[in-house]
This record gives C-alpha cells, structure tokens and sequence, in this order.
C-alpha cells in the first residue's frame, strides 16, 4: 500500500500482501487505516509511513464481514467508529451480538459507545451513519433507530420503530441531510422475509431534529423493495437527503429503478435494473454511478466503458474499463456534461481524494 501526495514521490506504507484493498483515508489525508490481511485487527499509519499501530485486537469477526463499511472516521477528526461483534460462532450467517465503539488513531484510546446488545443477525453495511457535521450518530438496532452523540450518550431513543422480520431479518438504510439537521430512513415494511416470499418493501420517512418527528414520504406509492437473486438490496439516498434511487417491480412488472425525489414525494421510472449495480450518489447529489452508466436527476444516463468505482469528487470518478489489459489499469473520468473525458491512474489504484 502506497500513499501519493500529487506529483510526489509515492511513500511505501505496507509491504505486499501484508494489506487488505478496503484503506480508509481521514478527511485531511493525513491518516490511514488499514486491516491486515488473514486478520481482523484495525491499524493505523500516517501518510508519511510514521506512527504504525494497531489499534483493535482480537475481534471476533465473521470472515464475510464488509469491513470497509463497518468503520468510519468522524468527519474532520482522527476518531474512527467501529463495529464490534460478539458472535455466537465463526461459521456462516452466526448470531452476533453488535456494539459501536470510538477510537482515537492518534493515541489509540478506546471508548465503547453502545454495548453489545441481545445476539441476532445483523446488518453487512454496519449499524451506524455519522452526521457529516461530527457531531452524532445514528445507530439501529434490531427494531428500532437512536441517535447518540460522539460520547455515547443518549441524544433520542427511538426515533423510529419497526418490527423485525423473520426467519431473515432486513435492516433500514439510513442517510443525513447535508446540514446534519436530520435523516431520511428506508425501514423494511414486510414482517416476513425468506427464500419463499415476495420482495420485501419498505416504507421511507425523514426524521427532523427540529421537532424530534418523523413523517413518512409517500412516493407515489412506489415503494422501494429488496431484490434478492444477486442484486442486493438497492436502496441509495443522496448526501443532502433530496433524492433516493431504489429498486421496485411486481408480479406484472420486472423490477426497475426509480428516482424518488425525497421533497415532493413524487417518483419516476429510471430504468432497467442491472445486477450488481452497486448505485452510489455524488458529493453534489446530482448525479451517480451505477452498473456501467452515469445518471443524473433531471436526464437519461450515460453509458460507461467499464465498472465504477467511486467518486473522488462532484465532477471526477474512477472506473475500471471493461476491456482492461492484463494488468489493472484505472481510469479517472471527467465530466463534462454529457461528454466524459477519462486518464490513466497507472494501476491496482484504489483510493484517490481531492485535497
């Protein structure tokens, strides 16, 4: 693993294979976290190769874990958040008891935000959203969503209940506004969920901290649903908590996209639902990259020559092209309208910000 300052000199930060491909990188690029490989502690090294620790050990986390989604830094700050499980066993699909921890990776002092609750199944992407302004955080637990602050403490208890479903239980998406004043959540509606019943829908509400309410958002009754047969399930809502791009389909009609605006409720067709799609918004919440296409909120999409990636920022993108050399090469598209521009990275590039 490498880090790259511009046109500097690229600094050596972990030996080959010695790194999992999932870094995570702080707001101010000054701070790397990084997971072993064949081992589930948390570690930290600053960009410049210095000040190498480990922070977590001897975690007990299912081998099929989403790292990447399971930790966080607080926006601004060198603080990561954490998941930690408690699981029953280390076979597939174990009951885990879940709690959330906060950790310093400049000092590596730990403090344990929520305890592990009652062991039950829990959500691959991580239990927690924190605001983008630091300053709490959104937890869901099975059948209900708090928010906590950064110390712990209880900010409001149940700003959303819901019952769990059975025998596999669906988990809410959760997304704030960009002035953290609030958070829209897509909360499963069905109580039974398996291999032999229908797509699960749900129900999509935004929560104030105004009034401390929730009020539902219609959608022109269009519910988002979850899609099993590999596509997972589509539920994206942009950073400034406006739109939500999801999946919905009957017995009558394949599943499809739709753009819901999250102000007027209203919905349109997007299109055909591609799998995996892996949808993802822009920092401007304008636009996001799905499958292979670029699509906007008020315009069809753009097709793509490869697979997305992830934003690096409103205008510029990764992507690996679909007919790749042998060696990985990514490239950086620009947009320009609906033109798009693209460049070599050089390749096994991962990670890239704007500084």
């Amino acid at each position: 693993m490498y880090f790259q300052d511009g046109i500097e000199v690229p600094v050596e930060l972990t030996h080959i294979r010695e790194s999992t491909p999932h870094p995570i990188l702080s707001d101010d690029n000054q701070k790397v976290v990084f997971f072993r490989q064949d081992e589930s502690d948390i570690n930290s090294i600053n960009i410049d190769g210095s000040h190498v620790q480990t922070l977590i050990t001897n975690r007990l986390l299912p081998e099929f874990l989403n790292q990447e989604n399971a930790q966080a830094f607080v926006p601004g700050t060198h603080l990561l958040l954490f998941n930690t499980y408690e699981c029953e066993s280390q076979e597939a699909r174990p009951l885990c008891a879940i709690g959330l921890s906060r950790v310093d990776t400049d000092t590596g002092e730990i403090k344990k935000l929520v305890a592990p609750g009652k062991p039950g199944q829990y959500n691959y992407d991580g239990n927690f959203k924190v605001s983008p302004n630091g300053k709490m955080v959104s937890v869901v637990s099975s059948g209900h969503i708090d928010l906590i602050s950064l110390d712990g403490k209880i900010i409001s208890r149940n700003i959303m209940t819901y019952t769990p479903s059975m025998p596999i239980e669906l988990f809410p998406a959760q997304g704030w506004q960009t002035d953290s004043n609030g958070l829209v959540m897509a909360i499963p509606a069905s109580i039974h969920y398996g291999v032999a019943y229908a797509h699960p829908s749900f129900t999509v509400w935004r929560y104030s901290l105004d009034d401390k309410k929730a009020v539902q958002i219609p959608l022109d009754d269009v519910p988002p649903m979850y899609v099993m047969s590999g596509c997972g399930g589509t539920i994206d809502i942009s950073p400034d908590g406006n739109w939500i791009l999801y999946v919905h389909g009957t017995e009558q009609e394949l599943p499809g996209y739709y753009l819901g605006n999250l102000r007027t409720g209203h919905t349109k067709p997007y299109g055909p639902l591609v799998c995996p799609g892996n949808p993802t918004w822009s920092p401007d919440s304008k636009q996001f990259i799905y499958a292979d296409k670029l699509g906007f909120i008020d315009k069809p999409p753009i097709q793509i020559d490869g697979i997305p990636m992830g934003w690096i920022d409103a205008d510029h993108f990764m992507y690996l092209p679909q007919f790749a050399a042998e060696e990985l090469k990514f490239r950086v598209a620009e947009i320009h309208g609906e033109i798009i521009l693209s460049y070599y990275l050089g390749p096994y590039l991962l990670l890239i910000k704007p500084k």
